[in-house]
């Protein structure tokens, strides 16, 4: 099975948290361990939905990852540690507004856990799953 991570060169070991990879890919990155819990209970925390997490004016600080191109939201990799999810500002706001709804059922949410199953832990699609 063919894993589709996108590599970032960085020695230090990243947290779940709000990031910019280089000055164009702002957004939240949940490790890879993080990400189980997503696909235990098929939704994202409330906490990385956070008012605070959509609009970066809030944060005080931020993390910047040097990077000179533009990364998507998929699976990312710091170095040599595990892979994580990247989930793209625009993408969190759109999930923010779905889980708002009261019977939300997200095709964004279900890519980003076929990305987890796939790409991030590495586990196999089951056979009613699309890509």
């Amino acid at each position: 099975m063919k894993r589709n991570v996108q590599i970032v060169s960085c020695d230090e070991r990243i947290d779940t948290e709000v990031i910019y990879i280089g000055k164009d890919s702002p957004g939240v990155f949940i490790r890879g361990d993080d990400c189980l819990s997503i696909l235990q209970f098929r939704m994202i925390p409330r906490s990385i939905l956070s008012d605070e997490n959509i609009d970066f004016k809030k944060k005080k600080t931020i993390l910047v990852i040097p990077y000179s191109g533009r990364i998507e939201t998929g699976a990312v990799q710091f170095g040599k540690d595990w892979p994580g999810l990247f989930i793209r500002k625009e993408d969190l706001i759109v999930l923010t507004e779905e889980f708002k709804k009261e019977n939300y059922n997200s095709d964004l949410l279900n890519k980003l856990i076929l990305i987890i199953k796939n790409d991030v832990c590495g586990l196999p699609i089951d056979s009613g799953e699309t890509s």
